[in-house]
């Protein structure tokens, strides 16, 4: 018996040993390594979270962009532009693709799949399947590093390969955050519940991504560390995060699958904001979750300070903005219904959460439908009718992409569509190179060259849909005098318009063949459908698709980075942040990506024209 516990002692201390060399190394290669980590903060009005950075509520977000760092650290901000259909989804895709929804296939947060013939809910329990639908002629940022060098933290795409018959393969990646750690924390309060969430996200993070001795003792010495400096008072929150973070490494590490060390990228989202506006708007509480994000982002990085890893970019932005509903019952209504009534169509609504029992009934719905609708935020409406003006043929027969939208049949349909009181903006294409925007005053046309590269947009009846609102001397004389510009061009003369970058986005939206044939966007103030959101997105418009963008690095080149700003004259595009990650890695777009299948490793061919650039921040 004592050999027996002799031999255990020896056992567990070399363990031990071999943790700490292990730490050790990390330690070392954390030093010489840079490394990013991306923050994507769900749902994050620019307009708001710029007024909030000014008045100094955001005091985290302010020390990064102070640059007195002493471990010099530099930092930049900037308004970037999402993509439409502005949500979820589609708004990851660009930080993680480099792509625009037409070149990703994620044209909204539920889609109808016309090859496959299934409707998709990414909001739901089709969440993991969106790594199945995404693109797979371009790599993700997971395929572009060894399996080892990736983490994503509560990332919608994380594809890192894919098996024979098509479905995904997972890196290193924490889905969702372990529910267990917060049994001790009793709160009642639906916000303070969505709060925890975003606690235990980075939690789950900091853990999978930390050696166990680096990590114990850490999480609760950082956090506090935070508190003390701001002077908050402890909350039953915060409190319950103390229990947690002091249990959490018996939990976290009982047979689950750990890097231990911080990789070379690495991804995490934080959704308080989101949750936020839509249940309560966008008011004090959803300032107050911005608030909260910048204590986390401050506890993040004292963490990161204390275990020694000084070489790590941080980059922040969002996947969409948000703005409010009127909380009153005629703005919250189904806009298919009535569609349906107006054009004599018998249109299905929208799903909520489950596709499942609508995908097994498919070919009933197909023939008893004219056409499927999918919301998007709930503010974005997408309508895929079938291919006959007389309504015959099935759903399936002819996809609509190649026929339906370009038939002038469309016109008188859609004119009914824009008098309805939660319209704002209708979108469609009537050929190859032409796309349509109508709305209760007034019709507009932007014209495609053949290579489509250049644009000219022109109002073909009463006010300009889109801009008629803008002073912008240079935007009007072009619309007036119905120039041909670049889409570049485009960007930059629209930027402080009320639809920024809007050329760009309508275009690559409404050539997307996993798209609809008929896209809408809802009024301000209004919800499309009934779930009684308080805060909706999707659209087109200015508050849901500018977004925010931070850049806390070490080889950030301020002025070269100010500089370079004020030479492109536009906002960058969300799109551009990826190949700007790939190159803080010292990392080019490969042309093709290698990953185990079957114990085997396998190459692929990808393509390499993503729809972001570089930008020309780093030293």
């Amino acid at each position: 018996m004592k050999t027996l516990f002799s031999f255990f002692i020896f056992f567990s201390i070399s363990l031990l040993h071999q943790e700490s060399k292990k730490n050790q190394r990390n330690l070392a290669s954390s030093e010489s390594d840079h490394k990013v980590i991306f923050l994507l903060l769900d749902g994050v009005n620019e307009t708001i979270f710029k007024d909030l950075l000014d008045k100094g509520s955001l005091p985290h977000f302010s020390q990064m962009l102070e640059n007195k760092d002493p471990n010099g650290y530099k930092g930049i901000y900037t308004p970037a532009t999402s993509v439409w259909p502005s949500t979820t989804g589609p708004g990851y895709a660009p930080f993680i693709m480099g792509l625009y929804p037409q070149k990703s296939n994620l044209t909204g947060i539920r889609l109808f799949n016309r090859e496959t013939k299934k409707y998709r809910i990414f909001a739901g329990s089709d969440l993991l399947k969106i790594n199945n639908e995404v693109s797979k002629e371009f790599p993700t940022i997971y395929e572009v590093f060894e399996k080892d060098q990736t983490f994503s933290q509560t990332g919608f795409i994380f594809r890192r390969g894919w098996k024979a018959d098509g479905s995904y393969i997972k890196p290193h990646a924490s889905i969702t955050s372990i529910t267990a750690l917060c049994e001790k924390l009793k709160l009642d309060d639906a916000e303070s519940k969505i709060y925890k969430t975003d606690y235990k996200t980075i939690n789950s993070f900091l853990s999978k991504t930390s050696g166990k001795k680096r990590f114990q003792g850490a999480a609760e010495r950082s956090f506090f560390n935070v508190k003390k400096r701001l002077g908050k008072k402890m909350n039953p929150l915060h409190v319950g995060f103390h229990l947690m973070a002091s249990s959490f490494e018996k939990i976290i590490f009982r047979g689950r699958k750990s890097l231990n060390q911080l990789p070379k990228f690495s991804f995490m989202s934080l959704h308080a904001p989101d949750s936020i506006a839509h249940k309560y708007g966008v008011g004090e509480k959803y300032k107050n979750a911005i608030i909260e994000l910048d204590f986390m982002v401050g506890w993040i990085r004292e963490y990161l300070e204390m275990i020694g890893e000084h070489n790590v970019s941080l980059i922040i932005s969002s996947d969409h903005g948000v703005d409010p509903v009127e909380n009153v019952i005629k703005h919250h209504h189904r806009l298919v219904d009535q569609i349906s009534e107006s054009l004599s169509l018998k249109i299905r609504d929208s799903e909520k959460r489950f596709s499942n029992k609508f995908n097994r009934k498919m070919k009933k719905e197909l023939i008893d439908h004219d056409g499927f609708s999918s919301i998007s935020g709930n503010a974005n409406m997408q309508l895929y009718l079938k291919n006959d003006p007389q309504w015959k043929k099935k759903l399936s027969d002819l996809p609509s992409f190649k026929g339906m939208r370009y038939s002038q049949f469309f016109l008188p349909l859609i004119k009914k569509i824009t008098k309805l009181q939660s319209t704002e903006n209708v979108y469609f294409q009537i050929n190859p190179s032409q796309y349509m925007i109508l709305n209760q005053e007034g019709v507009s046309q932007i014209t495609m060259n053949s290579d489509k590269t250049k644009a000219s947009y022109q109002v073909l009846e009463g006010k300009d849909p889109l801009f008629h609102q803008s002073k912008d001397q240079e935007l009007l004389k072009a619309i007036k005098n119905k120039q041909t510009l670049s889409l570049e061009q485009w960007a930059i003369i629209t930027k402080d318009s009320n639809y920024p970058d809007s050329i760009q986005q309508i275009v690559q939206l409404l050539d997307s063949k996993r798209g609809g044939d008929i896209f809408i966007d809802a009024k301000v103030g209004y919800e499309p459908w009934d779930e009684m959101q308080a805060g909706v997105h999707g659209a087109l418009r200015k508050d849901h698709i500018r977004v925010p963008l931070l850049i806390s690095s070490k080889i950030l080149d301020e002025q070269k980075a100010r500089q370079f700003f004020k030479d492109l004259k536009r906002f960058p595009r969300t799109v551009d942040v990826y190949p700007t990650i790939l190159k803080a890695l010292d990392t080019p777009i490969p042309s093709s990506i290698s990953f185990k299948r079957d114990k085997k490793t396998v190459t692929i061919p990808v393509r390499t024209d993503i729809d972001g650039v570089s930008l020309d921040i780093w030293k």
